[in-house]
């Protein structure tokens, strides 16, 4: 066994130290991007265990599409089975035409705002019920 890379330790450590998770992800090819899987084994698998065991999470998804990332967001949520995490079901998060949801200054648009902040509060909420 060599050395693990500093990127997994750090990895590793930010995991470590949060009590949930909001997965904020673009559809990639149908799924999620290889990266984020990458994420997901590499903090379910070192010499401390699988470090999301048991924490809440749920997943924002997104497409330039009409779809809004439907498919990236049931593919990362099957990947919450097989690491412990806990995923919130309702409300579901898919934003499509992502590319029209935010203004020139790169701010989410006044109209998508009250349904993304319902989405955190109702995450908020259920997250606390897993959290000591």
């Amino acid at each position: 066994m060599g050395e693990i890379h500093p990127a997994y330790i750090k990895l590793r450590e930010d995991v470590k130290k949060c009590d949930a998770f909001i997965f904020i992800t673009p559809e990639y090819n149908r799924s999620l991007a290889p990266v984020l899987k990458n994420a997901i084994d590499i903090a379910s698998r070192g010499p401390e265990g699988n470090l999301w065991a048991g924490k809440p999470a749920t997943v924002f998804s997104s497409t330039i599409g009409t779809m809004g990332g439907v498919s990236s967001n049931l593919a990362l949520k099957q990947s919450f089975t097989c690491v412990d995490l806990i995923a919130m079901s309702k409300p579901e998060v898919y934003l499509a035409k992502i590319n029209e949801l935010f203004d020139k200054d790169g701010k989410l648009i006044e109209e998508t705002r009250p349904f993304v902040k319902s989405a955190c509060d109702a995450f908020v909420d259920f997250a606390k019920k897993f959290i000591d």
